[in-house]
Parts: structure tokens; sequence; C-alpha cells
């Protein structure tokens, strides 16, 4: 796992600088369970609510399900950062669609489609963007800390 700081080059980071954890994880299902660990991992030092702990998780898991299902890519990255009030989550892929996502309502007999509506619960907000160089697109959201 790469975890990037906002800090200077040679300055090594305690703790509590260590603001975005960055990992890019292969486009496989295998790696969703691994992005959800390397989350909870760097959230639990950082994070002290656990309803906040837990949504993220979530939607880093949801985000990357959505990202390998769906997407071209052979890899996907996934950012957490800290925020002011908030934590934010991206989960950038390398291909698939170029229309914008929407959050879509299942009838009660599909067993899936209803990722985006989680995103949309437990998310202050969320979206979609094209990714600033090459194919693919990132989507984010934001959770509130507590």
């Amino acid at each position: 796992m790469t975890i990037a700081a906002d800090l200077p080059p040679r300055q090594q980071p305690d703790d509590s600088t260590v603001r975005t954890c960055l990992f890019d994880l292969p486009a496989d299902h295998r790696s969703v369970p691994i992005a959800r660990r390397l989350t909870e991992t760097y959230l639990d030092s950082r994070v002290h609510c656990d309803d906040v702990r837990h949504s993220v998780t979530l939607l880093i898991s949801e985000l990357a399900t959505n990202a390998v299902r769906h997407a071209s890519g052979i890899q996907f990255r996934c950012r957490v950062r800290l925020e002011e009030g908030a934590v934010r989550i991206e989960v950038e892929d390398g291909g698939g669609s170029h229309s914008l996502i929407r959050s879509r309502r299942p009838s009660p007999e599909e067993e899936c489609g209803r990722g985006l509506q989680l995103v949309e619960c437990l998310s202050k907000d969320w979206g979609m963007r094209r990714r600033d160089h090459g194919p693919g697109s990132v989507v984010w959201a934001v959770v509130a800390a507590h």
C-alpha cells in the first residue's frame, strides 16, 4: 500500500500528518476485500467514530466492486482522504463506460443494483467525473465525520 502524505519530500510522517491513503489493486473480485481491509487499517487509528469507519468501509467496498464489475481496466485506484469534518473516498478505474452513472431503483426481485443507493444513503455528497488523463472515471463520496 502506498500512503501519500501532504509533506515535503524526505520528511517522515507520523500518524497525525498522514491525510491520504492511496492504493492500486488488480481489477479482480478478489481485490475488493483487500481494499476493504486496507481502508479499515488506515481508518482505525484516525477516525474514532465506529459509524463513520463502517460507512467508509462499506462505500469503498461498493465502489471497488463497481470498478471491477463495470470497468474494463486492469487495475483500479482507491484514495481515502481525511478532510475537515469528513472522509472523502475515490475509486478510479481505467476504462468502462464514458457516460455518467446514476443510481437506479431495482425491482425487489433483482439481486443486485443497490450499491449506488447505499452510496446515496451513507454519504453527504457523491458523484462521478472522468479521469484527468486517459480513459476511465473516478467515483467519489464524502462521509461526514461526526
